[in-house]
C-alpha cells in the first residue's frame, strides 16, 4: 500500500507540469535533418535515412503530422552479434524538467518467425558512445515475441524486472514469449502487439522521477538520479539474425519541451469534487467549461468528459482504489486532487 500511495503522489506531481518552452524540435520534413543529428552504429549491416518519405511508401501519416521521417534498419544483410544505430541531436544538453515526445512506427512481418529488434531511446546522455554507457534507456519489441518484451538500461547495463520491481508501473515485463502471459501494457495500442501502427511516446523527466509513456499510458517509472545530458533515439538487435525488408523503425515529430509548474487547487478556481470517498457517483461543480479526467495508478485515463456548472459522473464501472482527478479549464488552469472510489 505504501508503494502504491507513493506512486500516486508522484503521479500527482507529474500532472502538475505544463509544457512551456520548446527546447528542440524536428519533423524531418526540410530534408536537412542530417545537419541536426549525429548518427552512429555498431555491429552488422545497418542503414538509416533522415529524410525517408514514409507516406509515399504506403505508411499513414503520423498522429502529429506526416511526411518525411527518420528510418532505421539493422542487420539488413550481414548479421552482427549485437547491432545498433543511435542518433543524438548535435551539441545539445537538456536541463531541468522536460518531456521528450515523438511518434514511432515499428514495422515487422506478421506471421513470420518474430523479430529480435528493439526501438530504443534515452535521456541524460553524457556522450555519443554506442552502445550507450550513460543515462537511462527504454526499449521494447514490436511483436511481443521476446523473452523480455520491455527492457530498461541504466548506464549501459540492463536492469531486469526481478532486480527492481518498484520501477515498473504496469503488471508485467513480458508476455511469456507468446505462451499465454499478460501482453505488456496492451491498453496503449490496437491489437495484441504495438508494432505496425503509430505510437506516440513520451519520456517525462522530472526532478525526482522519469516516466515512460506510450499513447498516454505509463509503461514504466524510475528514479531520476542522473546528471543532465542529451537525448538519443535508435534501433538495436541483440542477436545476430538478418532482418527482412519489413523490419524497420521510423521516428517522426521529435520534440523536447521544458516543463514548469502550473497547478492550482480545486478551491482556487471555485471548483469542487465530492463525495470523497465516492461510491457510484462523483459530483463536479465548476464555474467555467472544463475537461474532467480520472486517471488510475497505471497512468490510464479511465474517464474523460466535458463538464460545466454541476455535473454527475457515473463511476459504478470503475474498480475500487485511489485515482487522480484532473480538471482542465478552458482558460488553461489545471487542478488535481486524489480521490478514493469504494
Amino acid at each position: 500500500m505504501k508503494i502504491f500511495t507513493t506512486f500516486l503522489i508522484t503521479f500527482l506531481i507529474t500532472f502538475s507540469l505544463i509544457g512551456q518552452e520548446v527546447m528542440f524540435a524536428d519533423n524531418f520534413d526540410d530534408g536537412i535533418a542530417s545537419t541536426r543529428w549525429e548518427v552512429g552504429d555498431v555491429g552488422g549491416t545497418n542503414v538509416y535515412n533522415l529524410g525517408f518519405d514514409y507516406v509515399a511508401a504506403g505508411i499513414p501519416a503520423a498522429p502529429n503530422g506526416g511526411g518525411l521521417g527518420f528510418k532505421l534498419a539493422v542487420n539488413t544483410v550481414e548479421p552482427g552479434e549485437y547491432s545498433e544505430i543511435l542518433a543524438f541531436p548535435k551539441d545539445k544538453e537538456f536541463k531541468g524538467s522536460y518531456v521528450l515526445k515523438f511518434d514511432m512506427w515499428a514495422s515487422y512481418t506478421v506471421g513470420g518467425n518474430g523479430t529480435t529488434e528493439f526501438p530504443i531511446f534515452g535521456v541524460k546522455k553524457q556522450n555519443t558512445n554506442i552502445p550507450a554507457d550513460s543515462g537511462p534507456e527504454f526499449a521494447f519489441t514490436c511483436d511481443n515475441g521476446s523473452s523480455d518484451d520491455i527492457r530498461f538500461y541504466l548506464d549501459g547495463s540492463e536492469i531486469k524486472f526481478e532486480d527492481d520491481s518498484t520501477m515498473w508501473a504496469g503488471p508485467s515485463q513480458n508476455d511469456g514469449n507468446g505462451e499465454g502471459g499478460i501482453l505488456p501494457y496492451s491498453e496503449s495500442y490496437e491489437g495484441n502487439t504495438p508494432g505496425n501502427q503509430w505510437l506516440t511516446v513520451e519520456i517525462k523527466v522530472l526532478s525526482d522521477s522519469i516516466y515512460f509513456d506510450v499513447n498516454g499510458v505509463t509503461w514504466m517509472h524510475i528514479a531520476n538520479t542522473q546528471a543532465d545530458g542529451n537525448i538519443s533515439m535508435g534501433l538495436l538487435d541483440l542477436w545476430g539474425s538478418v532482418a527482412d525488408d519489413q523490419q524497420f523503425t521510423i521516428y517522426d515529430n521529435v520534440s523536447v519541451t521544458k516543463l514548469t509548474s502550473n497547478v492550482v487547487d480545486f478551491n482556487e478556481i471555485n471548483a469542487a469534487i465530492y463525495p470523497n470517498p465516492a461510491y457510484e457517483t462523483l459530483n463536479i461543480d465548476v464555474e467555467e467549461s472544463s475537461t474532467f479526467e480520472l486517471v488510475n495508478s497505471f497512468g490510464q485515463v479511465v474517464h474523460r468528459s466535458e463538464v460545466n456548472g454541476s455535473s454527475k459522473i457515473d463511476i459504478s464501472n470503475l474498480s475500487k482504489g485511489w485515482y487522480v482527478a484532473r480538471l482542465i479549464t478552458d482558460s488553461g488552469d489545471v487542478a488535481i486532487k486524489k480521490v478514493i472510489i469504494q
